[in-house]
């Protein structure tokens, strides 16, 4: 019996040797893959519970709309890159969001730096505007459990695109200059699948751009712009633009950013968003019957016209506790935003004030919790839609 142990062993360490060298030997004839890179894997896990009142606000990602009290895996985020050489490196990020329900891909890029302040980003990257194109949406880098409106609602919430992209930081001036596929339609419909990545609606694109510069030590300053079509026949677009800034002095940072620019929505536009063809009730064609809206965004339909939209937030933070009670970091923050969508009746504009607390036990692992209070500004009905959010994260 032990000798056909043994023998069954050696057969399964035999196999595993010929599966190996066969990939070896295919890898060496097909001269891909450098053997001399190495390559890193990171990523973040985390879990939130929120709680609001009955008429819950449909804020991403979370986006509570019945009040219901939720326990949500929002994300596992899984980094995969590889240093080729000192000036070529391999970039992506995956996202499995609400477990895995909804799999994304922000980032899938060649990063070729060509001259020390040049850097040409070819493939899928982050839009780079304002602080969503700085700072991203990953919660361990996140002080708050939400995220700011100007992030949120003013723009697609997984805001990446396919595309060309020059980046570099001359001594204290940074900067970052876009050519992607733009938008189809503003909501989270619009690519943010890894089905619908690749899909573009029309033949314009878009240009984005961030600017920033760092004046004095541990402040920086910045202004940012996107423009392009989002509508099939380039007849509809967008002009947006914003400035952000930071700056922090020992344990205080204050931090902000104003959005803001316009959208137009001609009463015959059409938008193929994800597949689907969405269509403005002055659009003859007769595929157009039965379908959507064409524009849309995270807050629901925009009606046909052009739209002055506008966001701001300011947030300030103070660290205390630090390598204190065997606590590595505690973070109070306070937070205050606003959004303007143009709508009739202010649908779905919003005020907000948030104050909260991060957590740090350890590096890497943050515990954070945070109260909402939301006000319906303008001509709107007030919404009970005040909340409690916490949240764990650990990140490696």
């Amino acid at each position: 019996m032990r000798d056909k142990k043994r023998a069954v062993s050696c057969r399964v360490l035999f196999m595993a040797l010929a599966v190996w060298a066969a990939f070896a030997t295919a890898a060496h004839a097909q001269q891909f893959g450098a053997s001399e890179s190495f390559v890193e894997i990171h990523g973040y896990v985390d879990l939130t519970y929120y709680d609001f009142q009955k008429q819950g606000d449909p804020v991403l990602p979370y986006t509570d709309g019945g009040g219901i009290p939720t326990f949500d895996q929002n994300h596992l985020v899984l980094f995969f890159g590889s240093n080729i050489s000192p000036n070529l490196k391999f970039v992506s990020e995956f996202h499995y969001e609400h477990s895995i329900n909804e799999p994304e891909l922000p980032q899938a890029n060649i990063q070729w730096t060509v001259a020390k302040p040049v850097t040409i980003v070819m493939g899928r990257f982050w839009l780079p505007f304002g602080t969503l194109g700085k700072h991203r949406i990953y919660e361990p880098t996140n002080a708050l459990v939400s995220f700011p409106y100007t992030v949120s609602q003013f723009l697609p919430f997984h805001n990446a695109q396919n595309g060309v992209k020059l980046q570099g930081s001359p001594g204290a001036f940074h900067y970052e200059l876009a050519i992607g596929n733009g938008f189809a339609g503003f909501d989270e419909d619009g690519g943010k699948l890894m089905k619908g990545v690749a899909l573009d609606n029309n033949q314009s694109k878009a240009v984005t751009g961030r600017f920033a510069v760092d004046p004095v030590e541990n402040a920086q300053i910045a202004f940012s712009f996107t423009s392009g079509k989002w509508a099939d026949d380039n007849a509809a677009g967008y002009n947006l633009w914003g400035f952000d800034g930071q700056y922090s002095m020992g344990p205080f940072m204050i931090q902000g950013e104003y959005t803001a620019g316009k959208l137009t929505n001609p009463t015959n536009a059409t938008a193929t968003v994800d597949g689907t063809l969405r269509c403005n009730p002055g659009n003859p064609d007769p595929a157009c019957v039965g379908a959507p809206p064409a524009l849309q965004d995270n807050m629901g339909v925009l009606s046909v016209g052009d739209h002055n939209r506008s966001s701001w937030y300011v947030q300030g933070s103070y660290e205390i506790l630090k390598n204190t009670w065997d606590m590595d970091l505690v973070t109070l923050i306070a937070r205050y935003d606003t959004f303007k969508r143009d709508e009739t009746g202010d649908v779905g504009d919003r005020a907000r004030f948030t104050g909260g607390i991060n957590i740090m036990p350890q590096p890497h692992f943050h515990l954070k919790a945070e109260y909402q209070t939301v006000s319906e500004p303008g001509s709107q009905t007030s919404v009970d839609n005040n909340g409690v959010m916490l949240q764990a994260v650990l990140d490696f």
